[in-house]
């Protein structure tokens, strides 16, 4: 039996949406924003002028894969930019707790997740799902996205997870992001997550251009491709399992 996830574009970074002021408890999100779907789940950046607008609090509210998520930021004097904690799919509201007449700026992020469940098909026990495969492509040529580490060791692109329990409804980026140590290796910073790919093997762009490829060989929940530092074009992960 094979399963498909349908191939999907994944956004690349830009900008949602830009206020040159900001009024209280108004929804900021324009009307052709909400109910979008951005990719995949995909991070939030909340980014203000020069100005200070560190006593106004925001809140973010949308959606991952069906899941309503609702969270606080405050960008603090000095920080210019913020990040969402959790991973989005589509974004329904921003509301600020006071007026400001300071800017501030809606964006997507750069830290993308695509997930896999295998037990949301019809074989419950996820007994004979030995084999998931994963594959990363770029649409466009001499476009697109790569390298695992960067040079100084830390993560940089691309990183392909197992689950072998269910995994959370909604995801915190703080949940997939490796963590390294000192010898450049690293580890997921989730002990429930096992690597697939090699963390230490750099995906070239040609890689990534010819549709780079992963295969489980033991059994899991579920399968989450993280992305970072995308660049300038839209690519898509395909899943297959037999």
């Amino acid at each position: 039996m094979s399963v498909l996830k349908k191939s999907a574009l994944i956004g690349t970074p830009g900008l949602i949406a830009n206020y040159a002021n900001i009024s209280r408890d108004v929804n900021l999100v324009p009307e052709n924003v909400r109910n979008r779907q951005l990719s995949y789940g995909t991070s939030l950046i909340l980014s203000s002028g020069a100005g200070d607008i560190s006593n106004i609090v925001f809140t973010l509210t949308g959606n991952f894969n069906g899941h309503l998520i609702t969270e606080q930021i405050i960008i603090r004097l000095g920080e210019g930019a913020v990040s969402s904690t959790y991973f989005y799919d589509n974004i329904l509201s921003l509301t600020a707790s006071a007026d400001s007449a300071e800017p501030l700026f809606l964006q997507v992020g750069d830290k993308l997740v695509v997930v896999f469940d295998s037990y949301n098909s019809s074989n419950a026990n996820n007994i004979n799902y030995n084999k998931i495969d994963i594959m990363a492509k770029s649409i466009e040529a001499f476009a697109g996205w790569g390298r695992a580490l960067e040079n100084d060791g830390n993560p940089a692109g691309y990183f392909v997870y197992g689950l072998s329990i269910d995994r959370p409804n909604t995801i915190p980026i703080s949940y997939v992001v490796p963590t390294m140590i000192e010898d450049g290796v690293g580890y997921p910073s989730n002990p429930y997550l096992t690597f697939i790919n090699n963390i230490e093997d750099n995906i070239t762009q040609n890689d990534i251009q010819n549709g780079y490829f992963v295969n489980t060989i033991y059994p899991y929940k579920s399968i989450i491709v993280y992305i970072s530092g995308v660049i300038q074009t839209s690519s898509f992960i395909e899943i297959r399992q037999s």
